[in-house]
């Protein structure tokens, strides 16, 4: 009879710290930050994006093009500035590293003259043109394919 009620309350004390742990996990799930927040930024350094609860890769990519498109600078590229979380990271966990944000290229951020990596200032070129102008949603569309056609390659 005792190594029945020892066994019973090993048993308890199991189930208790499943749900425990259960529960854990779940909260994290539920109320955490899960996804990394990616900072972008253009080829010649001036305009700098990043995604967050107001913004996702797809206004990312939209105001990309409405500058390029402003400014005339069709040469210009977009560029991840932020790498993937590392393996023991919790975000690394809930990315999901087959959508296109991750396939724009990483490289280092350019700094702008006061020594500020993520720069706003996109200068006077926005507003040169009317907006029903601008076919900035079919380019966005196309470059959002571009990057989805591309295999997955590895960081270093």
């Amino acid at each position: 009879m005792p190594n029945l009620v020892k066994r019973i309350g090993i048993g308890l004390v199991f189930l208790l710290s499943l749900i425990l742990l259960a529960t854990s996990v779940l909260y994290i799930y539920l109320f955490q930050p899960h996804k990394t927040q990616v900072r972008f930024q253009t080829s010649d350094g001036v305009l700098s994006l990043s995604e967050g609860k107001d913004q996702s890769f797809y206004g990312v990519v939209i105001t990309y093009e409405t500058y390029k498109w402003h400014c005339g600078i069709d040469a210009l590229e977009l560029r991840r500035i932020t790498p993937k979380p590392d393996f023991f990271q919790l975000e690394w966990w809930f990315d999901n590293f087959d959508e296109p944000k991750w396939k724009v290229p990483l490289v280092d951020p350019k700094f702008d003259q006061r020594g500020i990596p993520y720069s706003h200032d996109i200068g006077d070129c926005f507003g040169a043109i009317p907006e029903e102008e601008m076919p900035i949603y079919e380019r966005a569309q196309r470059y959002i394919e571009k990057l989805n056609a591309l295999e997955d390659k590895q960081e270093h």
